[in-house]
């Protein structure tokens, strides 16, 4: 009395005890369709019932010591189903109107759901073994336990709890009070622990979800079975069903018949299902009175919500009036005369244009894989091979493509509509007109995308040589040490050689050494740095361009410039609006006597300015700029030697001989060995040949036309 006695968790079900309640469960379609329209529950769906015996004024009374939502007081609900009261009283649940007098209706207040299959275990503070082990831990209850007490009704009373079934999902619990034991829910258990009024609000959300699930169960079990012959059915036509089995498939095999046939069958007890359903959901929000009769029957009846006006409708430019008094066929075919690419015709043409493109999209703008070429190669290659890829699909789209998706059009819409239309006005107010209209945009999407593909092809080409934040843009070259580390060579120290040495080695305005110096006689060996040494450093990549370190004019110049790389790697890119620029739409040589009003409509894509174009362009001109930096530096190692390059040695000697008073060969010497050096320090200023990881750099001409 007052509880119930010791016992281990519950046992799981006998198989025959298992197989009586999937028979009396609802089919998998009633229960999928409540799923779509209600959150789905945390573990598997089980249905119950009440007590048809029960009287309809209060719940069925609970003995003393048992706890609402746990197995005991679930046993009598879950133990029948809403099939077997069907079977037992079919109009005890799910009655045909009008009632049958003296049959008493299954109270309101009864569930046939579980309250755990709608918790959200989200909420949950802790895991189950974090209770557990606190429990263990204190000597006093942590928990307290709705406990029905009779008359007193329900209060929760401290417990102790013992263990945890992780299988039932049911916690064992002790009462502090008499000693007893039981197997409880989760919901039927707070623990001192967690927040009160969070576990309050994780109840009332359960409980929320299972009335809204109970009450669209007992709706739909009524209108499948209830309302039979009160809505009447509404059998698919033999026209409907030609359409939808040419739009499966034009031919079936033999080997398929029969699974077409129970598919069929399938179909049609679908459709009268939906068509019952949609006249059982217009008579629940337009009748009144059978509103009223669902009340008595205990069916809720849902609370009428104001809608809101749908996107969708917000964006209507029109409206299409169809009278009430035509048929089904009449109006479809209302319907897709006031529409726009119901026309088949239209729609035929408008697929049209997707097969045209495909066809006519042989490749991108650019060569983003350089298979035809010989890396590494020249830049005026790499222009001539960008634009060769360029021309050739920018060619096909101007000459091919637009001519293609006029004559699809006109072979598509010729037998439906009049190409010699002479009416500007009326022109403009008919379909074909916006037909026209929609085919210049969709060919403008479809130019758009190719552009950016095009231009994410290769910006891909060039991140395949960019350099990584850690990578240095001089590397292998070594660049010199000291002074020398921007290109610029230490001045020497103090000399009185004059006029007689170059300038770099004591001539005017410079100092020089000073015989018995450190920079006096022979370069030896221990005086080169280390970027002056001979480099071992070989990068191992394969660049992509190839310039030449040479001299003119008296300069050590790159050929081509580093500007002139820039220039027609950006050229390209360029060149993809260049050449698209002039691809046009149709429509003007479609309507050969509007030609006064049709001008030629140009494909308006994609411009330079656009943000997305000109970010990836400023991505690629990054790239290059960076990779530029290390050729940069080679140029700069040699240029501090273009005095070579002004100098005519016959004039040179002569000046040096003829000079009064004449050197002394100490001066001559040292004259001697500073262009020695000079010429050893060109030699090995750098390889003839430095790869960096975009451009390979030539260095053979300067070398020779300096020494």
């Amino acid at each position: 009395p007052g509880d119930a006695p010791s016992q281990p968790a519950p046992a799981p079900v006998s198989t025959k005890a298992t197989e009586e309640t999937s028979a009396c469960r609802p089919s998998k379609r009633v229960r999928r369709q409540a799923k779509r329209l209600l959150p789905e529950p945390k573990h598997r769906l089980r249905v119950g019932g009440g007590d048809p015996g029960a009287p309809a004024s209060r719940a069925p009374a609970m003995a003393p010591g048992t706890v609402e939502g746990s197995p005991s007081h679930c046993s009598v609900a879950s133990q029948q189903s809403l099939g077997a009261q069907r079977q037992a009283s079919p109009a005890a649940v799910v009655p045909a109107p009008p009632v049958t007098p003296g049959r008493r209706l299954a109270p309101a207040s009864a569930h046939f759901l579980p309250l755990e299959d709608y918790d959200d275990e989200e909420m949950e503070p802790h895991p189950s073994s974090y209770w557990i082990q606190r429990a263990q831990a204190s000597a006093e209850p942590t928990a307290k336990s709705r406990f029905y007490a009779g008359s007193e009704g329900f209060a929760w009373v401290p417990c102790y709890v013992q263990g945890y079934n992780p299988e039932e999902r049911l916690f064992l619990i002790k009462w502090a009070t008499s000693g007893m034991t039981k197997w409880v829910k989760r919901l039927n258990l707070r623990f001192d622990e967690e927040d009160h009024e969070h576990f309050e609000q994780r109840v009332e959300r359960a409980s929320h979800l299972r009335d809204a699930m109970e009450a669209e169960l007992k709706r739909w079990v009524y209108m499948e079975d209830a309302t039979q012959g009160h809505f009447p059915d509404a059998d698919i036509t033999e026209e409907q069903l030609h359409r939808i089995l040419h739009r499966v498939a034009h031919e079936l095999p033999s080997k398929l018949h029969k699974t077409a046939e129970k598919a069929l069958s399938e179909m049609r007890a679908m459709h009268n299902l939906a068509v019952r359903r949609s006249a059982f959901e217009h008579q629940l929000t337009s009748n009144a009175a059978f509103q009223q009769h669902l009340t008595s029957l205990s069916i809720p009846v849902p609370t009428p919500q104001p809608k809101e006006q749908s996107p969708q409708k917000k964006r209507i430019k029109a409206t299409l009036e169809i009278p009430r008094e035509l048929s089904f066929d009449e109006a479809r075919a209302k319907v897709d005369k006031g529409l726009f690419l119901t026309n088949p015709g239209l729609r035929e043409a408008y697929e049209r244009l997707s097969e045209t493109w495909v066809e006519y999209r042989t490749g991108l703008l650019c060569d983003a894989t350089l298979d035809g070429l010989e890396l590494p190669c020249t830049v005026e290659s790499f222009r001539e091979n960008q634009w060769a890829a360029l021309t050739k699909v920018a060619d096909q789209l101007r000459i091919g493509w637009t001519s293609s998706n006029s004559v699809g059009i006109h072979y598509s819409l010729s037998g439906q509509f009049s190409f010699f239309e002479t009416e500007w006005e009326r022109f403009q107010q008919s379909r074909l007109f916006r037909f026209i209209r929609l085919t210049n945009l969709v060919m403008s999407h479809q130019l758009r995308g190719l552009i950016l593909d095009s231009l994410e092809a290769y910006l891909k080409l060039f991140k395949s040589f960019a350099l990584g934040p850690e990578e240095s843009p001089t590397y292998p070259l070594l660049l010199p040490a000291g002074d020398e580390a921007s290109g610029t060579p230490a001045p020497p120290k103090d000399s009185t050689f004059g006029d007689f040495l170059p300038p770099e080695w004591g001539g005017p305005g410079q100092a020089g050494a000073a015989p018995g110096s450190p920079h006096h006689g022979p370069p030896q060996p221990s005086d080169l740095s280390a970027a002056q040494a001979p480099s071992s450093v070989v990068s191992g990549n394969l660049p992509l361009f190839v310039v030449k370190l040479t001299t003119a004019e008296g300069r050590v110049l790159l050929r081509p410039s580093l500007p002139e790389v820039v220039s027609a790697v950006c050229e390209v890119m360029e060149g993809f609006f260049a050449q698209t620029g002039d691809i046009f739409g149709v429509g003007d040589k479609l309507f050969p006597l509007l030609a006064e009003y049709l001008a030629p409509v140009p494909l308006l894509s994609l411009s330079k300015e656009d943000p997305l174009v000109a970010a990836q362009m400023t991505a690629v001109r990054d790239i290059i700029e960076r990779n530029l930096i290390g050729p940069r530096a080679v140029q700069q190692l040699y240029e501090e030697f273009e005095y070579l390059l002004s100098r005519d040695p016959e004039a040179y000697v002569r000046q040096l001989l003829e000079a009064t008073p004449p050197p002394s060969f100490e001066q001559i010497s040292a004259t001697l060995f500073g262009l020695q050096r000079d010429i050893q320090r060109i030699t090995n200023r750098s390889l003839s040949e430095v790869c960096f990881k975009l451009v390979k750099v030539e260095c053979y001409e300067a070398k020779a036309a300096l020494v």
